[in-house]
C-alpha cells in the first residue's frame, strides 16, 4: 500500500512539473508576405481579406499591392505599389474592355501576357520591393496571387520561405501545373469556353485544341519572358520552371458547389466565399428603394473591372431595353449620369 501511495504521489509530481514546464512555452505566429501586384480592386479585395484573416490568428503579415488599407489591423503591415492605378486607368482608357471577348483566343493570351510581363517587372522594380529586397527581413511563408505574375515566385526564393499560391479562378490547367495535378482536357472545360463541355462532343474537341493552344503560348513565349525577368533582376536564380513547380499550397476563391466538378490534389483547396463580410445597414434612401419594391429587385453590376459607363451604346441600349421589360426594380451600378432610363431602372 506505501508504494501504491509513493507512485501516485510521484505521478502527480510529475504532472506538477510538466504543468509548470508548459506554462512557459509560447505559441509563435508564422511570418508572411502577402503578394497581390493584379491592378483591379476585385482582386485585391480577395488577397486583403485573406491577409487580415491571417493577421487576426496572429500572424505577422505584410501586403504588397497596389491599394491601401483604409484603417490600420492589428498585426499587418501595406507596402504600398505607388503608379500602378493610375497605369491600370491608361490601360482601361486605350483598351475598350467590352470588345475583349471578341478577340480571337491567341490575341487573348497575347494580350495577357504581355501584361503580365509588365506586371512582374514593374513590380520586382519599384522601390518598396526593392527595399524589401535588400533588406534584413525574413519570411516563413509568401503567398502570391496566381494570376499572369509567375515571375514574382522569385520573391519567395529570395526569402527561403514556403511559396503559396492563392487564385481567383476554380481548379483547372492555369493551376494544374504548380502541383503535378492532372489536367484532363477531354472533360476539364477551359476558360475561355463559356459552357461545360461533358455534352458535346465536338465543344470536348474545341477544349482540347484551346488547352494545346495554351500550353504552346505558355512555353514558347509567355514562361521564357517571364524567365527572362526573373534574371534580369536576380541572375543567379533557378528557371522559373523549378520555382513554380514548388508551390506547397493552392487556395481557390471558389466553392465546388458553383463550379463542375474536377480532380484536385490535397494540397488544393477551395476556400470560396471566405471575403464576405458581414453586411452593414443600407443607407436610409436605399433601404427605402428596396421596401418599395412589390415585385422585387435585380442588381445589375459589372463588377470592379469593367465600367459600365464605357460600354458600346448598341449594347446599352439593348440592356435597356431589355431591363425595362421586368416587372422587378432594377438597381444598375453605373458611374455617371444616364439619360432615358426605364422607370424600373435606377442609377447608383
Amino acid at each position: 500500500n506505501s508504494a501504491h501511495v509513493q507512485l501516485q504521489i510521484k505521478m502527480r509530481l510529475i504532472s506538477v512539473i510538466l504543468c509548470v514546464f508548459l506554462s512557459f512555452c509560447t505559441i509563435d505566429g508564422f511570418k508572411i508576405l502577402c503578394i497581390a501586384p493584379a491592378m483591379s480592386h476585385s482582386h485585391y479585395t480577395l488577397a486583403s481579406t485573406l491577409a487580415k484573416d491571417l493577421a487576426k490568428r496572429g500572424h505577422e503579415v505584410t501586403i504588397l499591392a497596389p491599394y491601401k488599407e483604409k484603417e490600420p489591423v492589428e498585426n499587418l503591415r501595406s507596402l504600398l505599389l505607388t503608379g500602378f492605378v493610375e497605369e491600370w486607368d491608361k490601360v482601361k482608357e486605350t483598351m475598350n474592355m467590352f470588345n475583349t471577348g471578341n478577340l480571337p483566343t491567341i490575341l487573348t493570351l497575347m494580350q495577357l501576357g504581355g501584361m503580365g510581363g509588365m506586371l512582374v517587372d514593374k513590380t520586382l522594380g519599384h522601390e518598396v520591393v526593392q527595399d524589401l529586397l535588400n533588406s534584413n527581413e525574413t519570411f516563413d511563408a509568401v503567398i502570391l496571387e496566381h494570376f499572369i505574375s509567375d515571375g514574382l515566385r522569385a520573391i519567395a526564393y529570395h526569402f527561403g520561405a514556403v511559396p503559396i499560391s492563392f487564385a481567383s479562378t476554380s481548379p483547372g490547367t492555369w493551376t494544374n501545373h504548380l502541383v503535378g495535378n492532372i489536367d484532363l482536357p477531354s472533360y476539364t472545360t477551359q476558360v475561355y469556353i463559356e459552357s461545360p463541355i461533358h455534352t458535346d462532343f465536338c465543344k470536348r474537341i474545341h477544349n482540347m485544341l484551346l488547352y494545346i493552344l495554351q500550353k504552346l503560348y505558355d512555353h514558347l513565349f509567355f514562361y521564357p519572358k517571364q524567365n527572362a525577368i526573373i534574371h534580369k533582376y536576380f541572375p543567379d536564380f533557378p528557371h522559373i520552371y523549378d520555382l513554380m513547380y514548388n508551390t506547397s499550397l493552392i487556395l481557390f476563391s471558389s466553392d465546388a458547389s458553383f463550379s463542375e466538378p474536377v480532380p484536385k490534389l490535397p494540397n488544393m483547396i477551395e476556400i470560396g466565399g471566405f471575403h464576405v463580410l458581414p453586411t452593414k445597414k443600407l443607407p436610409e434612401d436605399l433601404q427605402k428603394i428596396l421596401d418599395n419594391a412589390k415585385n422585387g429587385v435585380v442588381y445589375f453590376s459589372m463588377g470592379s473591372v469593367l465600367n459600365s459607363k464605357d460600354m458600346p451604346s448598341e449594347k446599352r441600349d439593348a440592356i435597356l431595353k431589355s431591363l425595362s421589360k421586368l416587372k422587378e426594380t432594377v438597381l444598375w451600378k453605373y458611374e455617371e449620369e444616364l439619360p432615358g432610363t426605364p422607370s424600373n431602372v435606377i442609377i447608383r
